[in-house]
């Protein structure tokens, strides 16, 4: 086997262990519990049951799921109807602008990790907070 195969083999196979272990079995879990019951203390209880799956056709639930349908739906449009424009304007510009337009699209996803990693730094200070 040349070299080249072998780490690209490993990589998949790392990658494929990856998400089995943090993706497939969390999920795997979750489905697992939601046919479970609760006991009296509010811990999961080893008795089978689909009353979970009944309880999601109760009105409330049905009136929260359809809701957040309805906001996640707004939310894709409204992005849409910014983002399309933006990225036609942005393909037309001066190869000179373009870098300015997109830095000030990447900046702010890059608050989160600045907050951290102040928030980090100042955990971490000789003094703590």
């Amino acid at each position: 086997m040349k070299p080249a195969n072998f780490c690209k083999n490993a990589v998949i196979l790392l990658l494929s262990a990856w998400l089995v272990l943090f993706v497939l079995a969390p999920n795997l879990l979750v489905l697992g519990a939601s046919f479970l019951s609760r006991d009296e203390s509010g811990f999961i209880s080893p008795s089978l049951t689909v009353e979970n799956f009944r309880r999601l056709l109760d009105p409330i639930y049905l009136k929260i799921f359809w809701r957040s349908v309805v906001l996640a739906l707004s939310a894709t449009v409204i992005c849409l109807g910014v983002g399309y424009p933006f990225a036609y304007i942005l393909a037309r510009l001066k190869p000179g602008m373009r870098p300015l337009l997109l830095t000030l699209v990447i900046v702010p996803f890059w608050t989160n990790s600045l907050v951290r990693t102040y928030a980090v730094r100042a955990l971490l200070a000789a003094k703590g907070l």
